[in-house]
């Protein structure tokens, strides 16, 4: 959105860069293999509220900051783990 990281960079220091550091297998999405992957709606905007967090910690510095991006879907190992309902 401001123009310092091009997307293509952005998907290699969020997904690919942590793979490569921790020696992780995978990162490429290919036919006959498992899926790991996260499905995002970049353009959604909304304001942090610690109350929606499914984690138990409910504790954050960013609560009511207006953020960019929504996790919409995760895969790990084929399966969905995570799915926006409604």
């Amino acid at each position: 959105k401001t123009g310092i990281l091009g997307f293509d960079q952005l998907m290699d220091l969020m997904a690919l860069a942590p793979r490569r550091r921790f020696r992780i297998p995978g990162g490429q999405i290919e036919v006959g293999q498992p899926a790991d992957l996260a499905l995002m709606d970049l353009n959604d905007e909304y304001a942090i509220d610690s109350s929606q967090f499914l984690s138990m910690g409910k504790s954050t510095p960013f609560e009511g900051m207006r953020v960019q991006g929504r996790t919409l879907l995760t895969m790990v190992e084929g399966e969905v783990r995570y799915a926006v309902s409604g």
